[in-house]
């Protein structure tokens, strides 16, 4: 109001003009509209409103308005019960008296929240999901340097470790962080080839002198009077020689697996006569066992014989240590597609562990709960093995459990390699 009786006080003689002039500083602004409220009392106008009339024989207590100019004057009068706020240019006689009433500006303050409420609807929702949107994105940015870790993190095994040492980092504040991994990686790769190498060397040392072992045990053996305690102990002596043999033996390809140097000689095998065979002459060492086959006729298959021929081995030996002592059964199941062979042996069992399916597959692992050789003979490579083998053909083999007395191993195979 201030500002308007001061600064369009030129613009006495046309009331549009001056409301022109009025609202010209506030287009756009908030108090814009306000200016339609205003009543302009001027001589000069001859303005006839009711409260123009009032408020000049009204005396009015003028207070100067420091706030825009010492020389604009404020001041109030009640008229009709209706409060208005009057203000004018002291310096000029000839300056209007500006006159706004209380309920006017009541009425544009409820305008104007209605106005903030409705706009409200619409800009809010808005502004939260742009926020949203600008979070994700920040998100996503910050995110993406552990992401690409992630990704290279995620494929390594102890196969590929010397493969994957370089990790991506968009940002320089990563780089930091992907050296200490790099050199994790490489400290890692290092241990496990000294580990390799001496389960390799290991291996290949033991097997001379154990065979010269069992040699002279095998020799000594015959010397001993029959049924004597000497020759029980000479014949237990070679039996664990034996067993150490195999330990070798069996540790070497592992080795040789973990360093990806197990050859493959690869010729055409049939598998169905394989498998027919084992359970023909399985048949007549366990009687107590029921063998059950279903097995397609005729698949024919390229890969390694002998150490396929160690994998179907390996299986039917689990399936008849931990099966039970009377009643028991052993199902084999061979089919082939175009795309895959799969090889199921399934057995009965007691006494499976929660943890099996886990932890089966582990060097040394043993399925009887004691872990003893007193209740299972064996030395708990004997699936570590067949893994290796399965996955030098590029196959996957799992262990289930249908039922708490049944074990499942499936082997399945790529068709051509």
């Amino acid at each position: 109001m201030a500002r308007v009786a001061k600064n369009c006080s030129t613009s006495l003689q046309n009331e549009h003009q001056w409301r022109d002039c009025a609202r010209g500083p506030d287009i756009g602004q908030v108090l814009s509209p306000l200016v339609d409220f205003f009543e302009l009392c001027s001589p000069r106008l001859n303005t006839d409103a009711v409260a123009c009339n009032v408020v000049k024989g009204l005396p009015i207590t003028w207070q100067p308005f420091k706030s825009i100019d010492d020389s604009m004057v404020r001041g109030s009068v009640v008229i009709n019960r209706t409060t208005w706020f009057v203000m004018k240019d002291a310096a000029n006689p000839a300056s209007p008296v500006v006159m706004l009433a209380d309920a006017d500006l009541g009425l544009y303050l409820q305008r104007l929240w209605e106005l903030r409420d409705r706009n409200l609807i619409y800009v809010l929702p808005t502004i939260v999901l742009l926020l949203f949107v600008l979070t994700a994105y920040m998100v996503y940015v910050v995110m993406r340097p552990i992401r690409l870790m992630e990704e290279t993190l995620s494929t390594l095994d102890f196969k590929n470790i010397h493969e994957k040492t370089e990790i991506q980092t968009p940002y320089v504040e990563f780089q930091k962080l992907a050296k200490v991994y790099r050199d994790l990686l490489k400290r890692l790769d290092a241990s496990y080839e000294n580990a390799k190498r001496f389960a390799s060397d290991a291996a290949h040392e033991l097997r001379t002198p154990l065979s010269i072992l069992r040699g002279n045990v095998e020799r000594l053996i015959p010397e001993m009077p029959n049924g004597s305690s000497h020759q029980m102990y000479l014949q237990n002596l070679g039996d664990e020689v034996d067993r150490l043999i195999l330990i070798t033996e069996k540790l070497l390809m592992l080795s040789r697996a973990d360093s990806n140097s197990l050859t493959l000689d690869i010729e055409q095998v049939d598998l169905s006569g394989l498998l027919n065979d084992l359970i023909e002459d399985a048949e007549s060492f366990y009687t107590h066992i029921k063998f059950i086959k279903d097995i397609q006729e005729g698949v024919v298959w390229p890969c390694d014989r002998s150490l396929i021929e160690q994998l179907i081995n390996n299986l039917y030996s689990n399936a008849i240590k931990y099966n039970f002592s009377h009643s028991g059964w052993i199902e084999f199941r061979l089919s082939a597609t175009a795309q895959e062979v799969k090889l199921v042996v399934m057995n009965s069992s007691s006494d499976i562990s929660a943890n099996l399916s886990e932890k089966a597959f582990e060097r040394f692992y043993r399925g009887d709960a004691s872990r003893t050789r007193r209740s299972v003979d064996g030395l708990g490579l004997g699936l570590s093995i067949c893994r290796e083998i399965v996955h030098a053909h590029g196959g996957l083999i799992t262990l289930e459990t249908p039922s708490p007395y049944v074990v499942s191993l499936v082997v399945s195979l790529p068709t051509n390699l």
